[in-house]
This record gives structure tokens, C-alpha cells and sequence, in this order.
């Protein structure tokens, strides 16, 4: 079973910290204040069973393919934690999976409040796709993450991380930290007597979020970077895996029979050998698919190497590819490398199962030779 009880688990994962920083050890169960698995229902197998109730909110597949274990939100659904989370002062870490293809504003966890001018606690929402971590502090002034680099509204489960260290908010997405900002405030206090709310923000009943949670985990402490990289990729599927899944509900409903299908036709549509071809095709298709979702050309990094004449390029979540660009032009295409155009990409699977880069042009903008 995927999750079972989280204290079946987590000795597992402290486990593995002899492979890990001593100066850094990791410890995913100290500081844990709640944990929803959303197995079959919104209880928290965390050490103060702060249970919740559902409403709209129905239970759907999570990120390894498994039935009810996940929760899909639409419009005006939303999950109520009634408990004030009084453990949780002035340091918090939130972890949370998310799919989703809305550009909207849209709240995935929220824990705030704003009286007098000044207000208490924090939020997770995403802005235009982007990821924030924001909230209030007991200042006059709203905090925030500012945004994420990566658009997580692209229909891939994503791991989202959001941290207060008390002077700083942070955003992480998919283990990798992409902002930060440092307030300066010393006197942060985030405890308020307001509920936790999934898929809302209820002080204006507006802002609902549209997509799927699972495996939501509150600390009253900010994760070590160890700790975090952990999480991720202990509940991470492969590529393999995710096209897999795809792939094969695909198959299930390409195998059906039409209503008015005829049996010699059906027979002849969907045999062992058009089976294979129409699942190899939809592999392939789900590979490039999901290339051109990860892929981020305006965060790539690059450096020249003289000797193979090639410009090596550093996608994030890829392995470096290179590109043969002579040397006598390299100079020109550094100079200009923001504007270069990067077409006719291909991926692929690698031996680990992990999305590759097996070819692209790399093109100039058209302004110069």
C-alpha cells in the first residue's frame, strides 16, 4: 500500500541518513504536526488526529494510479481541518502534491487571518500557474515566497514545499528551491485560532482551487534541504512510471467496444497485434508530451566547450545535452543566447526510466547569421 500509517514509514526514511550530511541529519518525523494521506477520507495520520470534513471534494486516483487516494477539487469544493494547529508559533513548513491545468488564482492550503491591519499565518496558492508561499506575521505587512520559475499548472504532479523560517519565506517545487524573500522581522508569529481550509480561501469564499491533492504534510519547522530532497523523491514516480499509468488507462478505454461496433470490426481494431502497435504509438506520444510540458528553455543554463566546438545546455529536471555550434559562430550565438530559438525537440526514456533530451536545433532569431 502506498502510504499506510506514516509512522510505518518514516523510520524507513530516517534510515537512509547514513547516506546523507551528518551536519544535516534527517528526521521527516520531528516537527510533524499533521499528515493527510487522503486515504479513503481526510484523517490525519499525524500524532494529534486533527481529522477533516469534505465538502464537494471527492476522493480520485493519486499520482501512482491507485483509487481513492487522492482528492479532486472543482469549483466552490473545499476540505475544513476545524483545529487551531496550536503547535505551529512562528515557523512552519507545508508540503503538498498538486496536479493541475488552471491559470486562475487558486488556494491549496490556508491558514490565515487579518484583524486591526495586522494578521496571522499562511497560505499556499498559485498565480497563473506559478506557486507562492505567503502569509502574515504579526506585522502590518503581508509576506510572501514571491513566485515560483517553474508553471505547475501543467497537468504533472508536482511537489510543492512552502517554508517560513520566521525572517524568511521560501518556495520549493519539486525539491529544488526557486525564491525567496528575507523580511527581516524578528518577532514573527504565525498562530492563529482560525481552521485550515483545502482548496479555498474562506475569508472571501473566493480563490477555489481546481485539480488534485494528496499526501499534505505540516512541520513547526522548516525542513533541511536533506530532508526535503527525501520526501520528493520517496514519493515520486519515474517518467516510465507516469507515462505507464497514462498510458495504460488509455489502452482501457481504446480496448472497449463501441455500442454499434460490430464484432468483426471490433475483432479487427483491437487484436494482439494493433494492440501493441496502438501502445507503443501512445508511449511514444506521452514521452513528447510530457518533454514539452518539463521542459523550460527560458531557465536553461549553457557554457561553451572550444575543444568539441559545443555549447553544453542545462535543463532543469534533464541531463546536459550538447549542441554542436562551430566556433568561429559560437561567439555570436553566446552573445545573443537569450534570444536563440530551441525547435524540433525529441525526448526520450533513459535506463533509470527518467525523461532525456535526444535531439533539438538550436537556432538563431532570425537577426543575425
Amino acid at each position: 500500500m502506498k502510504k499506510n500509517l506514516i509512522f510505518c514509514l518514516l523510520p524507513l526514511l530516517y534510515s537512509l541518513t547514513v547516506q546523507l550530511a551528518v551536519s544535516q541529519p534527517v528526521r521527516p518525523e520531528y516537527g510533524l504536526q499533521a499528515f493527510y494521506p487522503f486515504e479513503g477520507n481526510c484523517n490525519d495520520l499525524g500524532p494529534h488526529a486533527y481529522h477533516g470534513s469534505m465538502y464537494g471534494a471527492r476522493l480520485a486516483p493519486d499520482r501512482f494510479g491507485q483509487e481513492n487516494m487522492a482528492l479532486w477539487f472543482g469549483k466552490q469544493d473545499f476540505v475544513h481541518i476545524p483545529h487551531a494547529f496550536e503547535y505551529i508559533t512562528n515557523k512552519v513548513s507545508l508540503a503538498v502534491w498538486v496536479k493541475t491545468t488552471d491559470d486562475s488564482i487558486q488556494t491549496l492550503v490556508s491558514k490565515y487571518m487579518v484583524s486591526g491591519g495586522k494578521g496571522h499565518g499562511f497560505m499556499l496558492r498559485l498565480e497563473d500557474g506559478r506557486a507562492v508561499f505567503s502569509g502574515r506575521d504579526g506585522s502590518p505587512e503581508l509576506r510572501s515566497s514571491g513566485p515560483s520559475r517553474t508553471r505547475v499548472n501543467d497537468g504533472i504532479w508536482h511537489f510543492l514545499l512552502g517554508i517560513c523560517r520566521g525572517d524568511v519565506w521560501e518556495i520549493w517545487v519539486d525539491g529544488q528551491k526557486e525564491n525567496e524573500q528575507y523580511t527581516g522581522y524578528q518577532s514573527t508569529r504565525l498562530s492563529n485560532e482560525v481552521s485550515l481550509s483545502l482548496g479555498n480561501f474562506p475569508q472571501l469564499k473566493q480563490h477555489f482551487f481546481t485539480g488534485f491533492l494528496d499526501d499534505l504534510r505540516l512541520y513547526n519547522r522548516p525542513l533541511t534541504a536533506p530532508e526535503i530532497e527525501l520526501l520528493y523523491k520517496s514519493g515520486r514516480l519515474t517518467a516510465r512510471e507516469e507515462v505507464e499509468i497514462r498510458v495504460n488507462a488509455m489502452m482501457k478505454e481504446w480496448e472497449k467496444r463501441g455500442k454499434f461496433e460490430k464484432t468483426a470490426d471490433y475483432l479487427a481494431r483491437v487484436n494482439p497485434s494493433t494492440r501493441l502497435q496502438k501502445r507503443e504509438a501512445l508511449i511514444q506520444e506521452e514521452i513528447q508530451k510530457m518533454g514539452m510540458a518539463r521542459i523550460q528553455p527560458e531557465y536553461v543554463e549553457h557554457r561553451y566547450d572550444p575543444d568539441t566546438e559545443q555549447f553544453i545546455l542545462d535543463f532543469r529536471g534533464f541531463k546536459p545535452f550538447a549542441v554542436h555550434v562551430p566556433i568561429d559562430v559560437a561567439p555570436v550565438y553566446d552573445a545573443h543566447f537569450q534570444q536563440l530559438r530551441f525547435e524540433n525537440l525529441r525526448f526520450g526514456l533513459d535506463e533509470l526510466g527518467e525523461l532525456e533530451i535526444l535531439h533539438l536545433d538550436l537556432l538563431p532569431p532570425g537577426k543575425f547569421k
